[in-house]
């Protein structure tokens, strides 16, 4: 049977009636109301298909001016909120460059107050090498001198105020240190922010200058994807393993504390693998080459970087990353923190809340700086001014001691002069005495010839006469004469004795004074000359 034509299939469908009363005389013609029917619905099927045409044309010029009246304002209200958004990192981040600049101000002013600080320490080692030599140097103080006076308490005192005062400074040095290290750790967190700031901006910028006619604009089908996907990766924490956790990674996309001990085991490698597989295409090695960088902004010495200097070409992150942290066995905690900032994406409130804190963290510091500063400043006025009143105390002190020494010495001298004169008027008196006794010898030998000459009278002639009496009596009292004269002289040697016993005596308390003189004036008194100034002790 040969085939049919699609017009008779449609007739056989459309009216499979007709035909049926002639259908012994014909089989392949048409009645002319099937003919009329055929034309009618030709017609009626080119008028539907010329109303549907015109009603799409219509809604297409409808739509096409809607679409672009609304692509042109979508692009208007991004291009505003963009001129928004610039205007606020603008303002954060003059806030920003404000606050570094006053940090790096503070620094530098708590540096000046640090190097007053290790001079002002360094000083004191003059004051405290000067009280411990007079010290030692007043122990060579002979006989009576040898005393603890005003001046030695004085110079007690005096160390005892050096030793707190140097404990006092070497104290606010390790504040100053610690004071300095904070600032310097929130500018690098304020540097930091300013320069994600500043890329943001010109990358804002750059996002702004776009328009329908520029040439260096491009599809980029999957970053409205891209965006949707970073804020929801989260890094699974690795098994867990029998020895305890080294440094705990606590931050809210962490279920568990993380084990840097799964660095070798590749674990680490693993858990970024599996978050990086998320969005496949989406990555390379830059990010990677990024978080590594900030990772050696935000340390104080980072360690050399032994991977080449050449981003690496696009491969899976976890691979860049895992040859940077074995590389260069840094960190895993900040390092993995810096990684996770660099794969979410925040909002406008925790953006805000992130540089406030940074901001509010910065004035903090600044404020405790110029507490600090002022604390320092005072300390080292009040240690100088203290040393200084102690060395005056101490000088005053050697001022009276050596006013008594040169009194006392002087009295001794005048003592000595006074012992000096009557011990040569009693060396007179001795001569005179012994002079007496020899003079009284004469007159003994003459009444002692004269006894005994007449002792040698005959018989009757032997008498006890006057003259006889005279002569015993004047032997008497030659005698008595003598003992007298003899009493005296030895009183007089006796009192020339203790003369001279008392001329040495003060001889030698003149020698102690003048040897107390000597060492307060010509060697304490000399050497504290050196004492430093005020402007030296305050760290000048």
């Amino acid at each position: 049977m040969p085939p049919r034509s699609p017009e008779s299939l449609l007739k056989e469908n459309i009216y499979q009636s007709s035909g049926l009363a002639t259908a012994g005389y014909r089989s392949a013609k048409y009645t002319p109301d099937e003919w009329t029917a055929r034309n009618n619905s030709t017609f009626y099927q080119a008028a539907l298909d010329r109303d549907t045409a015109h009603r799409i044309r219509y809604e297409s010029k409808t739509l096409n001016a809607e679409t672009e009246a609304k692509a042109q304002r979508c692009q208007a209200e991004g291009t505003r909120h963009l001129g928004e958004r610039l205007q606020d990192i603008y303002f954060l981040r003059s806030e920003l460059q404000r606050h570094i600049e006053e940090l790096t101000a503070e620094t530098e002013q708590l540096l000046g107050l640090k190097r007053r600080l290790e001079k002002a320490l360094e000083a004191t080692e003059i004051p405290y090498a000067i009280a411990t030599d007079n010290l030692t140097c007043r122990e060579r103080r002979l006989g009576p001198d040898l005393v603890k006076d005003e001046v030695e308490e004085q110079l007690l005192k005096e160390v005892e105020l050096i030793r707190s005062i140097q404990a006092l400074l070497k104290k606010t040095l390790s504040q100053a240190i610690d004071q300095i290290r904070a600032n310097r750790d929130a500018k690098q967190t304020l540097e930091m922010d300013w320069s994600d700031k500043f890329q943001a901006y010109n990358l804002d910028v750059q996002c702004g200058r776009y328009n329908n006619k520029s040439r260096d604009t491009q599809n980029h089908p999957n970053s409205a994807k891209f965006q949707d996907q970073r804020q929801c990766i989260s890094f699974p924490p690795p098994s867990p393993q029998p020895w305890p956790m080294s440094t705990p990674l606590t931050a809210p996309h962490l279920a568990e504390p993380w084990n840097r001990s799964q660095w070798g085991a590749g674990g680490l490698n693993d858990c970024i693998r599996q978050a990086v597989t998320q969005r496949p295409g989406a990555l390379s090695g830059h990010l990677a080459d990024r978080a590594y960088a900030r990772y050696r902004l935000r340390t104080t010495s980072p360690p050399p970087l032994t991977t080449t200097q050449h981003p690496p070409p696009p491969t899976l992150l976890s691979e860049c990353f895992y040859e940077r942290a074995h590389a260069c066995a840094i960190d895993s905690k900040a390092f993995i923190d810096i990684l996770v900032g660099c794969l979410t994406v925040t909002n406008r409130e925790s953006w805000l809340q992130f540089t406030q804190g940074n901001l509010a963290l910065a004035g903090r510091e600044e404020q405790a700086s110029r507490e600090l500063r002022q604390l320092v400043e005072n300390v080292l006025q009040d240690t100088a001014e203290d040393l200084r009143a102690q060395c005056a105390a101490v000088d005053n002190a050697f001022s009276c001691r050596c006013g008594e020494l040169n009194e006392a010495k002087a009295q001794l001298e005048l003592h000595l002069a006074q012992i000096l004169e009557e011990t040569g008027a009693q060396e007179r008196n001795i001569k005179a005495l012994r002079q007496a006794l020899h003079d009284k010898k004469a007159p003994m030998r003459v009444a002692e010839s004269r006894l005994y000459d007449r002792a040698q009278r005959p018989k009757m002639e032997l008498c006890r006469d006057g003259p006889q009496d005279r002569l015993v009596q004047e032997v008497g009292e030659l005698t008595s004469t003598i003992e007298a004269l003899q009493g005296k002289l030895a009183e007089a040697q006796q009192s020339l004795r203790c003369l001279e016993d008392t001329r040495m005596a003060l001889e030698r308390d003149i020698s102690c004074k003048m040897n107390s003189l000597r060492i307060d004036v010509d060697k304490c008194m000399a050497h504290r000359l050196r004492y430093p100034t005020a402007l030296t002790l305050s760290g000048y």
